[in-house]
C-alpha cells in the first residue's frame, strides 16, 4: 500500500485532503461541518501503518472566546485521539499562510472555485508543509522549482 498523508484544517468547517507521499498526487479531499461524524468516518483509516497525519494547530486569539473560535480544539482532540501512535505533524496558522495558491496549483492540489473550497485548500497547505518536512528536497523541487 502507498504511503498516505491525511491533512486537516480544523474548525467549524473542517477541510481535509489525502495525498500520496510516493507520487505527490492529491487522492481525495473535501470539507465537513459535522466534525464528530466526519472525523469518525475519516479517521478509522489511521489504523494503517502507512498513514501520517497533519493539521493546523490552534492558536487562541485575544478576545476570541466564541464557540466558532474554540471549535478547532475539539476537532484536534478527535484527530489526536484517533491517530494515536501514528506520525502527527502540527503547523501553526502563520506557517500555512506561507503556502500560496501558486504552489497548490503547481502541485495540482488547488480546488476551485477557491472561496467555497477554502477549507479544503487550507488543508492542502498543511499537507504541503508536512510533505516538505517528511520528504524534503525531492518534494520541494516540485513545489518550488527554480
Amino acid at each position: 500500500m502507498a504511503n498516505i498523508l491525511t491533512a486537516f484544517d480544523p474548525g467549524t468547517t473542517t477541510g481535509w485532503v489525502e495525498v500520496s507521499l510516493d507520487t505527490f498526487e492529491l487522492i481525495d479531499g473535501g470539507q465537513f461541518t459535522a466534525w464528530k461524524q466526519a472525523t469518525a468516518e475519516r479517521l478509522p483509516l489511521f489504523s494503517d501503518d502507512n498513514i501520517s497525519v497533519a493539521y493546523e494547530s490552534f492558536v487562541l486569539r485575544r478576545g476570541a472566546y466564541t464557540s466558532d473560535q474554540i471549535e478547532p480544539v475539539y476537532v484536534i482532540g478527535a484527530i489526536e485521539a484517533l491517530a494515536d501512535g501514528l506520525p502527527i505533524y502540527r503547523y501553526p496558522p502563520s506557517s500555512t499562510k506561507t503556502v500560496t495558491d501558486d504552489v497548490l496549483e503547481r502541485l495540482g492540489w488547488l480546488t476551485t472555485p477557491k472561496t467555497p473550497n477554502r477549507h479544503q485548500n487550507d488543508a492542502a497547505r498543511v499537507a504541503v508543509l508536512a510533505c516538505k518536512e517528511i520528504i524534503g528536497k525531492r518534494f520541494m523541487e516540485r513545489a518550488w522549482p527554480r
